[in-house]
């Protein structure tokens, strides 16, 4: 299973996504990065999208980011991490594109709830 991370904001992001690659990997998942509009994305079995909410104008364009992957890729599983909904996650909650939504502190559970949902096929927020 191939599972693709975007990640958006500063370099404690890019640690997080790197440590979240690891866990994925440790589990015997294939990993990556894209780039939104990428065709890696269009064929890939999940997306992770490691978020920043420093602005209201990150913060929409992870709403249109979101949108945009949940279009282009209807049947992967899409995970939002990171400090969107570490710091809003009622807020996150509401983004219904996101089939798992995770704050930092949650990122170790990244590899179980992917499981989880491909097994249940149950929103986990």
């Amino acid at each position: 299973m191939k599972i693709v991370f975007h990640t958006l904001g500063c370099k404690v992001n890019q640690y997080e996504t790197q440590a979240m690659r690891r866990l994925l990997e440790a589990e015997g998942f294939e990993t990556g990065e894209f780039v939104p509009g990428d065709e890696a994305a269009l064929s890939a079995d999940g997306l992770v999208i490691n978020s920043c909410t420093v602005t209201g104008e990150s913060d929409r364009k992870l709403r249109q980011l979101l949108r945009r992957c949940r279009r282009d890729n209807p049947h992967a599983v899409l995970a939002l991490t990171g400090c969107m909904p570490q710091a809003f996650p009622d807020a996150a909650a509401a983004l219904l594109e996101a089939d798992i939504v995770l704050g930092n502190a949650s990122r170790s559970a990244l590899p179980r709830h992917i499981h989880r949902f491909l097994t249940m096929g149950q929103r986990i927020v």
